[in-house]
């Protein structure tokens, strides 16, 4: 900001305490102008809170407990979530599955998974590039042993949303012998199905498949 100053000549003997007082007051002017500068909004910004993605899906679920990955599950014109998340209800709680696209600033529910067993605390949840697809599975681990049972069991799951194919592995232990996992898994899976074998292998070397579930209390 710039100002062009000019002074009528005084008298001489009052010449030098009215430079002083003109001085003082356009100094005040000029530091009142700097700061009404300092406190304007920066041109083009926003002068709310900036809305994000994570504020965004917790109005959508109604919690800020969840685990959110992004990519391209099921289309490829949006900006796409997948969202694990804890629900509770009488007589139900787990996880659910839940994919989601961001238009602006609106999320429109793609898919929705039924309650699964499963918990938040300990768990993996993250994307897997398919070799023959642009679009991402998904793969979840309960990670250590899923509270609630009395001998420990394991869940885990891959989801392929653009087939909505959804594979439930579920390991289990029974008394000292080896741990069992049962896979359970929908045609035409087999990738998926490999690679939630090969996971629980890889924390168990001597896990043994069985072709029965378990429920334990």
């Amino acid at each position: 900001m710039n100002y062009l100053l000019s002074f009528k000549k005084a008298p001489k003997s009052l010449s030098g305490n009215n430079f002083w007082i003109s001085l003082l007051f356009f100094s005040i002017i000029l530091t009142g102008c700097d700061k009404k500068a300092n406190n304007m909004p920066e041109s083009g910004s926003a002068s709310g809170k900036a809305i994000t993605a994570d504020s965004l899906l917790a109005g959508k679920l109604g919690t800020t407990s969840f685990i959110k990955v992004s990519g391209q599950f099921i289309t490829r014109d949006f900006e796409e979530y997948a969202v694990c998340y804890e629900t509770r209800s009488p007589g139900k709680a787990g996880i659910v599955f839940q994919i989601m696209c961001l238009r602006g600033d609106t999320l429109t529910t793609l898919y929705n998974s039924p309650v699964l067993d499963g918990a938040l605390k300990h768990a993996s949840f993250y994307a897997i590039q398919n070799k023959d697809s642009v679009f991402k599975s998904l793969y979840y681990d309960s990670g250590d042993f899923f509270m609630g049972s009395s001998s420990g069991e394991i869940y885990s799951y891959v989801l392929n949303p653009k087939t909505r194919g959804l594979i439930k592995g579920h390991l289990f232990m029974t008394g000292d012998k080896a741990p069992n996992l049962f896979i359970s898994a929908p045609p035409a899976s087999e990738t998926e199905k490999n690679y939630l074998l090969k996971m629980m292998l890889d924390q168990f070397p001597n896990l043994k498949t069985v072709n029965k579930d378990k429920s334990i209390d």
